[in-house]
């Protein structure tokens, strides 16, 4: 089968991949033919662990092409995917600007029949948008053209984009037309997705679920962040609280580990996307509302426990570890991380930031802040004459490093660890001073 994908962002480069080694011929393409030049390039526009190997090997076998002729792309595939970026307006309502050029662009130059799957983040209803799109730029043609819009979205988390989409927890398919759906669902067979769980649904079921899912991760996140606060001023510890919450056959035992909040390209915009949609419906979003709230107090409050355990970050060293919400992915968007160091450097203290995944981003969203940031090329750098140390990220190869090596570079012996990275490690509390989140 020939697909395409449109929009070359991290998601849409997986899904190519994955299509392509699956055996199917893949074109990948862009709105913005800057993307597509950087790709051919090999300059994805974005890491994920693992996804320039993937990309590699797809493109190796003949069957992934990557091309800025948007007419060709569209002409050729029986199924073509959109995985572009829904952004958010001023008003925090999904804009979908981007998603209708393309709807516009399939409708003014598709011949035969196609299935277009929309597999970016979209609010309810936005199928039926699609769909008006491309009909009205049929009309404008006069051609009767057969087509259908199913909604799949990913459900997938940064970071692991790869991972999920080859073995996805669950996988939803909404569409109206049952000919459409078993197309897409015999695609994802074919291409090696294991499909532990299929659910069929109308698109707008699905795409409420997305967004839902997204909602109800925020009030979780939220809810743990500040039950870890509530445990440091109660001398209780959160870790063995969590513990036993999980075996609750009510409560998952996922998403229970503390942090300095929320962030990326989806959740924080959703979250507030939903707000939004409720109010438009003439309804309220009160919890939500509350999680965005105590999201936001989240980083201030783990800028204040630095400050208190530091007694003050004024004229000090602190070494930065991790900067990503989501280890194995270098997108800093809405990042708690950045708000955390502006807000230190704000108070005149000096960073020495040490991220696995490279600068990329780093360097120009941190611009304003940089006479005051070293970035580090290992966590050993980063330590150098450092009076704290402070854990932002749960990178797992943060875990494998030498504390002893650590301690010698540092100037201090203060360790706040506000993913509790370090919460089981003996050997670390031994050596530093060791603060955790939501840790007696």
């Amino acid at each position: 089968m020939i697909i395409s994908v449109i929009g070359a962002g991290v998601l849409g480069l997986a899904y190519a991949a994955s299509f392509a080694r699956g055996g199917h011929q893949v074109y990948c393409t862009d709105m913005d033919e800057e993307i597509v030049n950087a790709v051919k390039e090999g300059e994805l526009p974005g890491y994920e662990s693992g996804l320039e190997r993937v990309v590699a090997e797809a493109e190796a076998t003949g069957n992934l092409e990557f091309t800025g002729h948007l007419r060709k792309v569209i002409k050729e595939a029986e199924v073509i995917f959109i995985t572009c970026e829904v952004p958010e307006d001023d008003e925090h309502m999904p804009s979908l600007r981007f998603v209708r050029a393309i709807a516009q662009s399939i409708g003014s130059q598709m011949e035969e029949p196609k299935i277009v799957v929309l597999k970016s983040s979209v609010p309810p209803g936005s199928s039926v948008v699609i769909e008006e799109t491309i009909q009205k730029a049929l009309d404008e043609r006069e051609a009767v053209i057969h087509f259908d819009v199913v909604s799949s979205p990913s459900f997938a988390k940064a970071g692991s984009f790869l991972k999920d989409i080859e073995r996805p927890r669950f996988v939803a398919i909404g569409a109206d037309n049952e000919e459409a759906r078993e197309k897409v669902r015999n695609l994802y067979r074919e291409t090696g997705i294991v499909m532990n769980k299929i659910i069929d649904a109308s698109p707008a079921e699905v795409e409420m679920a997305d967004y839902a899912i997204s909602g109800l991760v925020a009030v979780k996140t939220a809810f743990i962040n500040e039950l870890a606060m509530l445990c440091e001023k109660l001398d209780i510890d959160v870790d063995m609280t969590t513990r036993i919450m999980g075996k609750d056959s009510r409560i998952s035992p996922q998403l229970m580990d503390p942090g300095p909040g929320y962030g990326g390209s989806i959740l924080p915009k959703t979250a507030r996307a939903m707000v939004r949609i409720a109010e438009e419906a003439d309804e309220t979003a009160e919890v939500l509302k509350g999680a965005i709230t105590a999201n936001e107090c989240q980083k201030q409050k783990c800028v204040a426990k630095i400050e208190n355990i530091m007694d003050g970050v004024g004229g000090k060293t602190i070494g930065i570890l991790g900067l990503s919400p989501d280890f194995g992915t270098d997108d800093l968007r809405e990042a708690p991380s950045l708000d955390i160091i502006r807000c230190l450097v704000e108070k005149e203290a000096s960073l020495r930031i040490y991220n696995p995944d490279g600068y990329q981003q780093a360097k120009w969203r941190l611009f304003k802040e940089k006479d005051a940031i070293t970035f580090c090329d290992d966590i050993y750098e980063a330590a150098e004459n450092a009076d704290a140390l402070v854990v932002l990220t749960k990178w797992p190869n943060t875990r494998a490093t030498d504390e002893n090596q650590l301690k010698e570079k540092m100037k201090g012996d203060i360790l706040i660890d506000l993913q509790n990275l370090f919460v089981k490690r003996k050997e670390v509390k031994q050596l530093f001073k060791y603060y955790g989140l939501g840790m007696h």
